[in-house]
């Protein structure tokens, strides 16, 4: 007897280059709470903790949201440099 065939999910493929998930944004606060933590600069990945602990919702949300925001900011900036800077790569 043949086993029937299982269809893998598409979200549990991994993520192409550049691309950004909720667990690298998660990724990304962490770090950057341990950065702030290390150098004793205040920043929004403390902020951002504090309001989890506190059960600010409002405050998590504009932080995780701001947060995405500038990484898929820098995400399209660099992908403009590449297409300015590697002439083998052209839209058509």
């Amino acid at each position: 007897m043949s086993e029937p065939s299982v269809a893998k999910p598409t979200w549990a493929s991994p993520p192409r280059q550049g691309e950004s998930t909720p667990a690298g944004t998660a990724e990304f606060v962490i770090c950057d709470h341990t950065i702030e933590t290390v150098f004793a600069i205040p920043g929004t990945g403390r902020l951002i903790v504090r309001a989890i602990g506190q059960l600010d919702f409002p405050v998590v949300q504009a932080g995780v949201m701001t947060l995405a925001l500038i990484i898929v900011l820098i995400n399209f900036i660099v992908d403009l440099l590449y297409l300015y800077l590697n002439p083998q790569v052209r839209i058509n």
